[in-house]
């Protein structure tokens, strides 16, 4: 999604809000652990089961003074977010986590895929002009299901000398491009 000048009054319009976390264990990571699962991680889901009353109470006030709320939330929120539906103005988007997730965190997203319907659609760090063919097919494929596809990329990190390995060869392949 490109923002032109004019659009720079749409910029203020958008707001964050915070909710309160509830208090749970952070173990430190296992290092030596046999599984590279990062386990020490699943008490913050755990205690993230805990968010969907809060969030919906916010949504309900939220949806009371607003025109239009988008909630962009990951699939592993997608159990706090299903009250999205109930909600007449309330619009919910997933940003895709396609291809980075342990096979243990997609077990825990398992569980939270039966509430991935009810989601407005999805966000992607890409563009049309990077994955024009691949964003329209995946359109094409979920057409049936009136869901929308958004490509606001792509997002890079801010500071480069935290980037891992993976991305370091992305960067590299790019940097070897010619221009434009």
């Amino acid at each position: 999604m490109a923002t032109s000048a004019g659009d720079l009054n749409d910029i203020a319009k958008v707001h964050f809000h915070d909710l309160p976390t509830p208090e749970f264990d952070s173990p430190s990571p296992d290092f030596n652990a046999l599984s590279k699962f990062p386990s020490h991680l699943q008490p913050s889901w755990d205690a993230s089961m805990l968010l969907r009353e809060p969030i919906a109470s916010f949504l309900r006030n939220i949806s009371s003074k607003a025109k239009r709320v988008i909630v962009v939330h990951d699939p592993l929120m997608s159990y706090n977010a299903q009250d999205v539906s109930s909600l007449p103005n309330v619009e919910s988007y997933v940003p895709s986590l396609e291809g980075i997730m342990a096979d243990k965190a997609r077990d825990f997203s398992t569980y939270q895929h039966q509430y991935m319907d009810i989601r407005s659609g999805d966000i992607h760090n890409t563009s049309k002009v990077i994955e024009g063919k691949l964003l329209d097919l995946l359109e094409q494929a979920e057409t049936n299901l009136n869901k929308k596809k958004w490509a606001i990329g792509p997002v890079l990190p801010t500071k480069l000398d935290h980037i891992s390995n993976r991305n370091d060869i992305c960067l590299e392949w790019l940097n070897k491009q010619p221009p434009r």
